[in-house]
């Protein structure tokens, strides 16, 4: 699987995983990846082998999505998991700085902030997306997102008391406030409260 990856930087990333105990998670041929695709790995408990995983399901995504896909969007939740992880971190640094020129949209969702700037390809992410969606932080965070994001005090200040659904939208040097309403049929799929009946 390595071997075949055409990106030389790429390879470099995975070359831990071409010797045991690594190379016997994987055996076969990796599926050619159509279509839209969710991977959840909340059932796996151990931090190496989701860190294996993650990146090798990376990889494979990330060398299809930059030769063989014309538009695509690769989708991040909770990217601060994943700052343990230098090799990860770089593959999604890269896709995110190289795919644009490839029609790919990265799409990064995290709720600390502070953790993914602590990594220098974590807060690469973060500085160069072109829009970003700020909903309310803890005071804890405001100097964090002052210094990647640019705010002056008073977008702070709006940001640390939002209420839900609302937030800062920042695109193409515009800041707006905006507010986000799901429909009756998204908040039944996606919220993630219980109702209580």
């Amino acid at each position: 699987f390595v071997d075949k990856i055409k990106d030389a930087r790429l390879r470099q990333y995975l070359v831990g995983a071409t010797s045991p105990p690594d190379v016997y998670v994987y055996e076969g041929k990796m599926p050619n990846i159509t279509g839209s695709v969710a991977f959840g790995m909340r059932d796996i408990r151990s931090k190496t082998l989701k860190a294996l995983i993650s990146s090798l399901l990376s990889a494979q995504i990330y060398s299809q999505l930059l030769t063989k896909v014309k538009k695509s969007l690769f989708f991040i939740d909770e990217m601060w998991l994943f700052t343990e992880i230098p090799s990860l971190m770089n593959l999604i640094n890269n896709l995110s700085k190289r795919g644009r020129k490839y029609g790919n949209c990265t799409l990064v969702i995290t709720q600390r902030v502070e953790d993914v700037v602590k990594t220098e390809a974590g807060r690469s992410v973060l500085e160069q997306a072109s829009t970003s969606l700020i909903f309310r932080h803890e005071p804890e965070s405001l100097n964090v997102l002052k210094d990647v994001f640019k705010l002056n005090p008073s977008i702070l200040e709006f940001i640390s008391k939002a209420p839900v659904g609302v937030c800062l939208f920042k695109t193409a040097g515009q800041k707006l406030k905006l507010r986000v309403k799901p429909t009756e049929e998204e908040l039944e799929m996606f919220s993630t409260t219980p109702v209580r009946g």
